[in-house]
């Protein structure tokens, strides 16, 4: 593990839309897929992030968790469930912003299974945030398609 991985923040935006509750994994939904592996992908995180990583579950609204444990994961999961559609530029606006107020690089990771409602205004979001971003390797933005 680099020194560098240890300097960042973790961000992960987790799609809740409808869709999520298609059962087509294993014969599990999507959605227990998901939590499966952001469980998972938590304990890393804590590895490298000691303060916790900042967590956003969306569909048509988006909620933001600062500070996340593993442990808390399987309570957000719990507390949410799958429902509306997939409005991820605005929570990736908002992750992004974020990230822009805290000045240290950082990864964000989109845990999704499909198209965007509008995937032009995603790609505005993103490309709007590389321009402002002098350094390339301060800023990952990882999809993580699941079914």
């Amino acid at each position: 593990m680099t020194n560098a991985a240890l300097q960042r923040d973790y961000t992960v935006i987790i799609d809740r839309s409808s869709s999520m509750s298609t059962e087509d994994v294993n014969g599990r939904s999507r959605w227990a897929a998901a939590q499966e592996g952001v469980e998972g992908l938590a304990r890393k995180i804590a590895t490298l992030d000691a303060d916790g990583f900042d967590l956003y579950t969306f569909a048509t609204t988006f909620k933001r968790y600062e500070n996340v444990t593993p442990e808390r994961v399987t309570q957000i999961f719990t507390e949410s469930e799958p429902n509306g559609s997939t409005q991820l530029d605005t929570v990736l606006a908002d992750a992004l912003k974020h990230y822009s107020a805290k000045g240290k690089p950082a990864t964000i990771i989109v845990v999704t299974d499909g198209a965007p409602n509008d995937q032009a205004a995603v790609v505005k979001v993103i490309v709007d945030a590389s321009k402002k971003e002098p350094n390339g390797e301060n800023l990952a933005i990882q999809f993580l398609q699941i079914g």
